[in-house]
């Protein structure tokens, strides 16, 4: 028997098999990404945990805002401090104002995600467990504006 015909099989099924390695190699790439985080440099868009507050940094905060989902963002603080700055698209609800607070947060989704912020983190984390005792869903607590401020980059509104 003539055992030339063998080897190419052989070798063409090694090449197979290297091929097929290779491509699965390749198929956990994106996986390996997404699970690395591309550098780090991106931050995780957070989950929040139904009937609880969830705290989140400035950083998740943009990502929360800049995922494809709608967010709402209330600031808390009086009337005066949102004009001396706020995030973009922020509604202004001044949280010690309690009947406003009550006719204004009464009209609100129940289940669109709400990020709360005020100007050092006090006002926030008593609007956001109000919010979550009112059976919102979703509630994310930014705590003070300063952080948003410091980024730099992220965008704020003076008017």
């Amino acid at each position: 028997m003539l055992r030339t015909g063998a080897t190419p099989l052989r070798q063409e099924s090694t090449v197979h098999r290297r091929g097929r390695s290779a491509l699965a190699a390749l198929a956990l790439v994106p996986l390996l990404l997404a699970l690395l985080g591309c550098g780090g440099d991106a931050a995780e868009v957070p989950t929040a945990t139904k009937g609880e507050v969830t705290t989140i940094d400035a950083e998740q905060a943009a990502a929360l805002i800049e995922s494809d989902r709608d967010i709402l963002v209330i600031d808390v603080r009086t009337v005066d401090e949102y004009r001396s700055g706020h995030m973009v698209g922020a509604q202004n609800i001044d949280a010690g104002d309690a009947g406003l607070w009550e006719r204004r947060t009464s009209a609100l989704d129940r289940d669109q995600p709400t990020i709360v912020y005020c100007q050092s983190g006090r006002r926030s984390a008593d609007a956001a467990q109000r919010l979550v005792d009112a059976g919102f869903t979703e509630v994310y607590d930014l705590g003070g504006i300063q952080d948003w401020f410091d980024g730099g980059e992220l965008p704020v509104d003076e008017s």
